[in-house]
């Protein structure tokens, strides 16, 4: 049965038809695990992440953001972009 046919059908029922319908598919979905909660992963993240660098000012964060090592090329170039580590000829000029 195709997509198309599956909504004909169900467009066709009548109101009680459609009413058990959708229990039955409301339980089929609610049956359905999830494998991978991204919302859940971020939320934990953001979570973590805040709790480390409470208290810190901005240029602490940035110095912790630098500090994280990364195993993702990806990740590494992001956080390099919003905190690029301090050269040498900066970090020279802050010890005067």
């Amino acid at each position: 049965m195709t997509v198309e046919e599956l909504e004909r059908a169900v467009s066709e029922l009548p109101p009680e038809e459609l009413r058990r319908f959708r229990e039955w598919f409301a339980e089929f979905e609610a049956k359905t695990e999830k494998t991978f909660d991204a919302v859940g992963m971020m939320r934990s993240s953001r979570d973590r992440i805040s709790a480390q660098i409470e208290g810190m000012t901005l240029e602490e964060e940035l110095e912790w953001l630098a500090s994280q090592k990364l195993d993702d090329p990806f990740l590494e170039r992001l956080r390099d972009r919003a905190a690029p580590r301090p050269s040498a000829a900066s970090q020279a000029s802050r010890g005067r």
